[in-house]
């Protein structure tokens, strides 16, 4: 399955308002691809395109979902296609394809979903691709087959896959000091990339400051830099390798790393080590590449 594009409740803006973890896939692979999730009773402004840094996109292939429609209950009218991935495959029966239909529709609007799409592989090679709700919800535009979603923290995946090629190339070592590769950066010195990489070095996570959510609502369209966002890190959850803690800095700093010790930017990597080697001709990286169709609006629960 595909990565949920819909960010965490409370932190719709803030994930989409930092400069790391982005990349845009527009790939169609095996996938559930999720819209932006929005409030039963009341949606906030959508963000801004220009507010996303580095999140990643989706884009699957679905039908169109047509038509504007109220915020509850977004009209279940998407025709779905069956289109074989293995030439001359066997289409899903007309009862499957009923079945899948009605289950996607009941899954979008059971959690208030705007817009999803789906693409599902079956064992004989054949898919089935289905799409249903809004990509916007003000203009009534529709999710189409050009229709990105963000990928957010996927792009984790990715940054640490480029990380272990820089190690295989002997650029980095994993048990190297982060400050060994970012002099001057203000960090416990015992920190390394190995702990970063698997969320033990204590680093707390600048996406739930406290003042976070108040900047990030009043200044919708702000770009924050590497330097800005690490600023709002706080204090340590522990000492580095004393625990365990998710924290969004960790692949900040690690973003940071790959492009000073790989003399190119994220997007340039990912496009050189992943993107045209793996034939991943739909994904590109958000913050620095231009958008290749349109792109979802995100939504925040109230």
């Amino acid at each position: 399955a595909r990565a949920m594009a819909s960010p965490r409740r409370r932190r719709t803006a803030i994930r989409r308002a930092f400069p790391i973890l982005s990349l845009v896939v527009l790939v169609p692979l095996v996938s559930l691809t999720i819209g932006p999730v929005l409030s039963a009773q009341r949606l906030t402004q959508p963000i801004s395109p220009q507010a996303t840094a580095r999140t990643g996109i989706l884009r699957e292939e679905p039908d169109i979902a047509r038509g504007p429609a109220p915020v509850r209950a977004i009209p279940s009218v998407s025709p779905i296609a069956q289109q074989p991935r293995r030439p001359n495959g066997p289409s899903a029966s007309a009862a499957v394809r009923i079945a899948l239909r009605a289950r996607l529709d009941g899954i979008r609007e059971k959690y208030a979903i705007p817009g999803v799409s789906v693409t599902i592989i079956f064992p004989d090679g054949t898919t089935w691709v289905g799409a249903s709700g809004m990509a916007d919800l003000t203009t009534g535009i529709p999710v189409t087959p050009d229709t990105a979603f963000a990928l957010a923290s996927v792009t984790k995946t990715f940054t640490a896959a480029l990380i272990m090629a820089l190690v295989e190339d002997g650029s980095i070592n994993l048990d190297g000091q982060v400050l060994t590769y970012m002099p001057g950066l203000r960090v416990d010195p015992k920190v390394t990339v190995r702990q970063l990489l698997d969320h033990t070095s204590g680093l707390g996570d600048y996406f739930f400051h406290p003042s976070m959510d108040p900047l990030l609502l009043s200044q919708p369209d702000r770009r924050w830099t590497e330097s800005e966002s690490l600023k709002y890190t706080g204090k340590p959850y522990f000492k580095p390798g004393g625990g365990w803690h998710y924290s969004n800095t960790n692949y900040l700093i690690l973003g940071m790393i790959a492009e000073r010790v790989g003399h190119a930017s994220l997007a340039d990597q990912f496009r050189d080590r992943f993107f045209e080697p793996l034939g991943l001709d739909g994904t590109y990286y958000q913050p620095t590449e231009i958008a290749r169709g349109p792109v979802a609006h995100g939504y925040r629960f109230k």
